[in-house]
This record gives C-alpha cells, structure tokens and sequence, in this order.
C-alpha cells in the first residue's frame, strides 16, 4: 500500500464545524521517542487539522517507518500479539525477528523427521548392536514417523512429542522407554547434525510403578538346573552362565567361549553385546568347575533355541503368550505357566546380593549399574534363602 496521509475531514459538533486529523492507523511519535498508533484529534481550522496530518507524515517519514493505513483485522492481531508480549518484555519488533529467524531456519533445514530417522537408524546399524537394541530404537522411532513423519524436524516441538507419548495406551515404563529412545535420536540431530538446537524430549518424564521382579525359588531353581543336567550339555552351561554367573542369554552367554572361562582364577570374559564392553569378574564356588566340566565345543549350536524350548515346556512353561488369551494346558493336562522376563539374571542378582550383600559387585557382575539392579532386578529376600541358592552348586 502506498503510504499516506491521515485523514483530515470537518465534521459539525454542537453547531459549529470542526476539523478532525485521523491518525488511528498511523503511528505517532511519542514524547519519549517511540510510536504508538494515533488517535482522532479535533482543530477549530483546516489549516491546523493538516499541519498536524504533516507533522506525523514527517516524523514517521524521518524514521523510516513505513506509514500505511492498516486493516482491522491486522491491528486487533498486533495488540492481541502485544498484550502476550509484555508480560515476556518484549515487543513486536523482536516477535518479528524472532520470526524472521525462525523463517530462515526452516528455509536452510529441509530435514524431515521421516529422513532424520532414517539417517540415525542407519547410523546405528553401522555400531553393530543386538536385535534387541536395534528394536527399542526403531519400535518408538518409526511409531512416531508413522504420526508426524511428514513434519519437518524442526517443527516438532516438545508439545509435539508430550502430547503423543501421553496419548499412547501403553504403561508408563513402556512410554518411559520411548522417551529415552527418542531423547538419543534429538541429541544426534542436535550434535553431530545440528539440525535442531533444542531436544524436544527435555524435561519429559514418567514415573512407572515399581513392579518386583519375578524370580525363581530355590526349588524352582534347583528343578531347572537337575533338568538342564540331565539335558545335553549346551542347555546346561546356558543356565549355569546365566542362572549362576548373571549374563545377558542372547548377547551374551551365546557368546562365551571356554577359552573365555580361566580356572587358575576361577574368573570369567564376557564380551557384551548390549553395552560393547568386557567385563572380568570372579565365579562364585563351583561355577567354574560346572562350566568346564561340560562337553564344550566353541562352535555354532544346531536348533539351540528349539532345545531350549523344549525343555522349558517339559517344566510346564510357554515362552511367548498373548495376555489376552487363556494360558494352554499340555496334552498331559498340566496347565502351562509364562516364562518370566529375564528371570534367570533376575535369580542371579536377588540371590546374589541376598548371600554377599554387595550392590556395587551384584551390579558389576550383571553389567550394569546400582540404580537399575534396585529399580529393576533384585527382589528383597532373607539371607539364609539367598545361601540356601548357592549350594545348589554343591
């Protein structure tokens, strides 16, 4: 729009004529030196009306402010956008460089949210990582690619990502588990690929019921181990490594090898799949001797897994089931039970720390830290429950 004038018009007030300079969509200068927008103001004359319509014209004119007559809508905007503005101090000049800034962002940052994942989950390939933390990354990931992939990157805000952790049906430690996954993913695209400058995944947190872990009794435990010796010896030294030395079955007691298991210090090397780390830490009595007694071939095992599974079932176990089907019963007519979560290092760890009451060596020992061997996988129980366990070495 070209710039203009304010309006000067005469109107009659009480019978006489008066002249009026319209400057409600005009700023005006203050005495303090900023602008505010006008207001109408009445002059006996014609000549006054249009020597003050000058004097604004020019003194916005001197300030290089662009002067036009602006439309309703857009002023009710630019006060609404004020009144948010003062209680942060700020005004519209720093909204619209803000703005501007913001705009330029966007322009130079092209990067989908479907792209980043892409690139990131690429880039975790390549750090060769097990199934299992592949999955976590790309479970959460490619969930929210399915509902915001389209986005750019840097629109997705952390109102973005809370209001759909928080519209997930999933428990709270599942969603606490997303959060952590994608806190990971916005920190690569902050640093190394600084595509964003903030995570929106800060300060998202979820607090999950505790839940304790479900562990084996001594008797249950000593079932298992009289079946697994009375089983071949690849499914016997998989539950003494990881019933009676804690690791990890797939990452890995798969991976230990005999040369890995050294009598002379009754210590055993674990290479961890999970953490990329190795570990050495002492055999409790007797585990060395059970392990090494065994017929061990460090070579691949033939339907290790349908082994394994077979003889889970024997004890009355089912490895996988939909809860929300009824557990099935065997032809037998014994009535199957879940195989808990990890139980076997679960074992470990309560047993463990109930018989030697030591967090930091129950800890190290499982490979990982204090905080998750009390959050996560010891349950409290009697010291002499905790002895009762390891003679079963005996």
């Amino acid at each position: 729009m070209k710039r203009k004038l304010p309006n000067v018009f005469s109107t009659p007030e009480r019978g006489l004529k008066v002249w009026i300079c319209d400057a409600r969509y005009h700023l005006v200068k203050q005495e303090d030196g900023t602008f505010q927008y006008g207001k109408k103001e009445r002059f006996k004359t014609e000549e006054l009306a249009r020597g003050r319509a000058d004097e604004i014209y020019n003194a916005a004119f001197q300030s290089e402010l662009k002067i036009e007559r602006l439309p309703q809508d857009v002023l009710i905007e630019a006060k609404r956008g004020l009144d948010l503005l003062r209680p942060l101090d700020g005004n519209l000049f720093d909204a619209c460089q803000r703005y501007a800034e913001y705009l330029k962002a966007r322009k130079d940052n092209v990067t989908t949210l479907q792209k980043a994942v892409t690139d990131w989950i690429t880039y975790k390939d390549k750090q060769k990582l097990t199934k299992s933390t592949m999955s976590g990354y790309k479970t959460p990931t490619d969930a929210l690619v399915r509902k915001h992939g389209e986005k750019l990157l840097i629109d997705v805000e952390h109102d973005t990502v809370y209001g759909w952790l928080h519209g997930l049906t999933s428990s709270n430690a599942n969603k606490a588990a997303y959060c952590g996954a994608l806190n990971q993913f916005f920190e690569w695209c902050i640093f190394p690929k600084k595509w964003i400058k903030e995570n929106p995944c800060k300060g998202i947190e979820f607090k999950s019921d505790y839940k304790e872990p479900q562990i084996f009794s001594v008797d249950e435990a000593r079932t298992l181990f009289t079946a697994a010796k009375k089983s071949d010896p690849d499914i016997f030294r998989h539950v003494v490594l990881c019933m009676f030395a804690g690791l990890r079955p797939e990452s890995e007691a798969a991976s230990v090898k005999k040369e890995d298991v050294n009598k002379d210090t009754n210590a055993i090397r674990v290479h961890s799949g999970k953490t990329k780390r190795l570990r050495y830490f002492q055999l409790e009595k007797g585990v060395c001797d059970l392990l090494l007694a065994s017929d061990w071939k460090d070579e691949p095992q033939s339907n290790f897994r349908r082994r394994w599974d077979s003889l889970r079932y024997s004890l009355g176990y089912v490895i996988w089931m939909d809860p929300k089907y009824e557990l099935p019963k065997r032809p037998d007519g014994v009535k199957l039970k879940k195989w808990p979560h990890d139980v076997m290092r679960h074992t470990y760890c309560s047993y463990h720390l109930a018989a030697f009451e030591n967090e930091a060596q129950t800890a190290f020992n499982a490979g990982h830290k204090v905080e998750v061997l009390r959050n996560h996988y010891k349950r409290p129980i009697p010291k002499a429950e905790g002895e009762a366990f390891w003679q079963l070495l005996s």
